[in-house]
């Protein structure tokens, strides 16, 4: 076999797809928890020789950062949605541009070694993009992007130089006639049940308990209320916030909440059984959204009567074979989740459950409600409960 490419030697005879596992293979985050042998945490000698090569050198930094001492490093921050890529960084070097990474999300940068980098002798510029005020949603894309990367900048002990950039385009600025852009109104989308609010905020108690706990310590601790009530009115506009970029971020929480196959589990289901039979939670009923993201599984019952139109197209491989993961429900809902508010939605959605209900299907949720074991209720201001 010829060698096709002298800066590679022999490794020019393997397949592109072949040495970037090689590649990976030097990241030391894949190897954390396996089992022995592991790799080092660092280059060995003679991993170091093949940097030599500047073939080699530049391949395999475009998968190990670690590997590609530059001076600088820029992360750019768009509010715009894109399912993959999340955010792009860009190695800089003598005021050149390098190599340039698009990270796919928090965890494929970690994968990659992000987390590991020598932070102390790099510097960090991160540029924000401005978001469109047509597109409110913008604003909750930019908050989820914003509060993974410092996840992930939050492993450094230290920063040679650090900088944050709010950049404006060409079809953005972060002023409106000399204005600040506005965040939205945490209200205005809120129609939700008071006691609907442990339902909100599942996927996101372990934040919220860590929240309690700073604002508790620095002395800032609100009332139980007002804590109960923005963190409702917040989530509240992802179920309801009409834009583009609101559709795809319902989208993002719909498939991460429901990856079941034909007769799994549900995630959201283990969480929600979880705080009922534990903690005994106010709730007054289902909340709309467990029900909506039923409803738009292809692989529930009563889905044809509701969405013929989506159930006619051919179906992706991969639902049948891996069940209904988050690259399915992307590759069906392209253009997101519409407003759960949305009157057609609420008619669609009324028939299905009418379908999804009857006898010869199963009837779900009449038998969901003996899933759990107690529902709190009040009644002149005192708790009492009862069985469902």
């Amino acid at each position: 076999m010829e060698i096709t490419d002298p800066g590679l030697g022999m490794f020019s005879l393997l397949p592109s797809e072949v040495r970037r596992m090689i590649w990976k293979h030097f990241t030391p985050h894949l190897h954390v928890g396996q089992s022995l042998p592991r790799k080092p945490n660092r280059f060995t000698p003679e991993q170091q020789m093949l940097l030599t090569s500047r073939k080699i050198y530049a391949e395999l930094a475009s998968e190990v950062p670690s590997g590609y001492n530059g001076h600088r490093i820029l992360f750019i921050v768009s509010p715009q949605y894109r399912n993959k890529p999340w955010i792009q960084a860009v190695n800089y070097k003598g005021g050149v541009s390098g190599v340039r990474w698009y990270l796919k999300d928090l965890e494929d940068a970690t994968s990659r070694g992000f987390d590991k980098l020598p932070w102390e002798r790099l510097n960090v510029q991160i540029h924000i993009l401005a978001p469109q005020k047509e597109d409110a949603g913008q604003v909750l894309c930019l908050n989820k992007k914003i509060v993974d990367l410092v996840q992930m900048l939050k492993q450094a002990k230290r920063f040679r130089c650090f900088n944050i950039v709010f950049e404006y385009t060409r079809d953005a600025s972060w002023f409106d006639n000399g204005r600040p852009q506005c965040s939205i109104d945490l209200g205005r989308y809120n129609n939700d049940d008071h006691y609907d609010y442990e339902w909100k905020k599942l996927r996101m108690r372990d934040a919220f308990t860590q929240t309690r706990k700073v604002i508790k310590q620095k002395g800032l601790r609100q009332s139980e209320d007002a804590k109960i009530q923005k963190d409702v009115e917040s989530l509240g506009i992802k179920d309801n916030l009409p834009s583009k970029t609101a559709n795809m971020l319902r989208l993002d929480l719909f498939s991460g909440w429901y990856t079941d196959k034909l007769h799994g589990e549900s995630p959201y289901e283990d969480k929600m059984k979880k705080l009922v039979l534990e903690m005994r939670v106010k709730l007054a009923k289902l909340h709309q959204r467990y029900r909506m993201m039923r409803a738009h599984n292809p692989l529930s019952l009563g889905y044809k009567g509701v969405f013929p139109w989506i159930v006619e197209r051919p179906k992706p491989q991969e639902m049948a074979a891996g069940g209904w993961n988050r690259d399915v429900w992307h590759s069906v809902y392209k253009n997101g989740i519409p407003p759960l508010n949305d009157r057609n939605m609420t008619l669609m959605y009324y028939e299905w459950e009418k379908e999804y209900n009857s006898s010869d299907n199963g009837r779900e949720f009449v038998n969901l409600h003996g899933f759990f074991s107690w529902v709190c209720a009040e009644d002149l201001g005192h708790d009492f409960i009862y069985y469902v």
